[in-house]
């Protein structure tokens, strides 16, 4: 253990404590989450207990990480995910953050984050670089029945506004998905092993190792395993997606979790533009797609109207060689890498 200041704040590994410690703390950063999502949080961090400051025997920071292999030029490295860097209101401003990181930065010689401001602020201070390159695109089939709009729009005025988007991008994607039959099936080993016959990332760029041990926990054992489908064209069943249905919360949509080819730009349109179909007759408000791609994202503005937000990125490497390379290489992440479920 490292001693903080003020003296009693203390930080250590989150291994042996008793799990209504951790969640009072997520109670208190995050008050809509449920029980469901604490055994969501044990799964993601099933392989890596989160570091926490401990004010006495109660959590007040919180640092967690997910390991994964990183192909670079086709060599796999170790690696962490930073995700859930929180410290509650009364104890920010005082080191805590730059502590956690600090000990978080020792389990693996590269390290790769979504952050804000505020995070990106302690990470600048240890050498990690940003970018914008994560484009997430929304292709939109009710958009104001996205969750922002619900505070201050009452439910029949956004149904009268969906009214003429609606009709536009229904006719938009049928006319890019043409008249191919959606095949859609849960995931199960059988599907989870097909999908994987055919995938192909892009070995060009600095890509995530996502293999049958990976697959089989990210997919498989996930908590959202029910929520999960396989889909493809009946004319094109090697370009396939792995697809999240979220009904959960106020918003209903769809994430792309995964493209079997990514590279395949023409072929994944007209996925896309079917699932996005099939979504709109299904009462979805959008689908979600995360890329890297400048060329893709270019491609689905162009062809499904589609609207993105870039991502703040940011990774450090402790040989400055791969951290300069990773500053002009091409990067590869979809939603299936890191932790984007925990925001749905």
């Amino acid at each position: 253990m490292h001693t903080l200041p003020p003296p009693n704040l203390t930080i250590a590994s989150s291994q042996d404590l008793p799990p209504e410690k951790l969640h009072a703390f997520y109670r208190a950063m995050y008050p809509h989450l449920s029980d469901e999502d604490f055994l969501r949080l044990a799964w993601l961090y099933h392989d890596a207990a989160p570091v926490v400051a401990l004010d006495g025997e109660n959590v007040v920071a919180h640092a967690a990480r997910i390991p994964f292999t990183l192909m670079i030029a086709q060599k796999p490295h170790r690696c962490s995910w930073y995700v859930d860097f929180a410290v509650l209101p009364a104890y920010q401003g005082q080191g805590l953050g730059k502590r956690l990181t600090k000990v978080w930065m020792a389990y693996a010689e590269t390290q790769v984050s979504f952050c804000n401001e505020k995070s990106m602020g302690v990470f600048r201070q240890f050498g990690w670089v940003e970018s914008f390159r994560p484009l997430l695109h929304f292709l939109p089939l009710a958009p104001f029945d996205h969750r922002r709009f619900h505070a201050f729009i009452p439910g029949f005025l956004r149904g009268a506004l969906n009214l003429i988007p609606k009709i536009y991008f229904k006719r938009c994607y049928r006319r890019q998905g043409g008249d191919s039959e959606l095949k859609m099936l849960p995931v199960d080993a059988v599907a989870l092993a097909h999908f994987q016959k055919f995938f192909q990332p892009p070995e060009s760029a600095i890509v995530p190792l996502r293999d049958t041990e990976y697959f089989s926990w990210r997919l498989l054992r996930s908590p959202h395993c029910e929520h999960y489908r396989m889909v493809h064209l009946a004319t094109q069943p090697s370009i396939q997606a792995v697809i999240k249905i979220n009904r959960r919360n106020q918003t209903s949509y769809v994430d792309i979790l995964c493209l079997s080819k990514p590279l395949e730009v023409s072929a994944n349109t007209t996925l896309l533009a079917q699932i996005a179909d099939w979504a709109g007759q299904n009462a979805i408000a959008y689908v979600r797609l995360l890329t890297c791609d400048p060329a893709f994202s270019k491609h689905l503005k162009s062809t499904l109207h589609s609207f993105c937000t870039p991502h703040r990125f940011t990774f450090f490497a402790t040989d400055p060689h791969l951290k300069d390379f990773f500053q002009t290489a091409p990067w590869h992440f979809e939603l299936i890498d890191s932790d984007w479920e925990q925001f749905s």
